[in-house]
């Protein structure tokens, strides 16, 4: 494909993505519901953690002024090059105290960050590896529904809790959490970095967890007993 048409077919995308997520923004009630649950269906159907990241900051009202900043800019294209060069100007003499600062900040972070990285994946890596053998007993067992929430339905619980118990007497119901680090669920108690057991057939996962799922079990999300409920 010529790359004139992998940046047309890129911009057609991305602008595919921010009028979902303006329309799930700018509508509301029922209306706003469905356009939300729509645009998670379309984040949460992607093959990878890292496109579904993408997804979900290309969507943001933020990144949505920041690129049509950079598109006004481009129309001019004198403004531009000031701007450049000013900034190149700026950056020539702070360069000497911003790196003296910067090394500093690097050699005292940098080794502990390192370790705490190096640990954080490595549990990750072991935890999902546990996730996914559990997901797959479950599997054998029973039909699986997973569940999308907001994170005010996740804080205000009674409504989600009550609900998922019901779902899991038909089956395990596994939410999945909004949250990045947050041990908030429905029942559980402790952190956890991949899956937890909240009592009464539920469980809540990680996103990244959900994707590794994705990946390493996609027989399962084509199970006709697979069920997906987005909130």
């Amino acid at each position: 494909m010529p790359a004139e048409e992998r940046r047309l077919a890129a911009r057609i995308a991305r602008d595919t993505r921010r009028l979902a997520a303006l329309r799930s923004r700018s509508q509301k009630g029922a209306s706003a519901q469905i356009s939300r649950a729509a645009f998670d269906r379309r984040r949460f159907s992607r093959g990878s953690y890292l496109s579904f990241i993408f997804d979900t900051v290309t969507s943001t009202r933020g990144f949505e002024i920041w690129d049509e900043a950079l598109a006004f800019a481009r129309r001019f294209r004198l403004l531009s090059t000031i701007l450049r060069a000013a900034s190149v100007i700026v950056y020539a003499v702070e360069t000497g105290a911003a790196f003296i600062i910067a090394a500093g900040i690097v050699l005292a972070v940098l080794p502990a960050a390192l370790l705490l990285f190096i640990a954080a994946h490595i549990d990750s890596l072991i935890s999902s590896g546990r996730a996914v053998s559990r997901v797959r007993q479950i599997a054998r067992e029973c039909d699986v529904t997973f569940v999308f929430p907001p994170r005010i339905a996740v804080a205000e619980n009674a409504f989600l809790a009550a609900n998922t118990r019901v779902l899991a007497k038909n089956g395990a119901v596994f939410i999945v959490s909004p949250y990045l680090f947050s041990a908030r669920g429905v029942g559980g108690k402790g952190a956890y970095s991949s899956l937890r057991y909240e009592g009464n057939g539920v469980y809540i996962i990680r996103r990244r967890t959900y994707f590794r799922l994705r990946r390493k079990l996609p027989q399962l999300f084509s199970l006709r007993g697979t069920t997906f409920i987005y909130l």
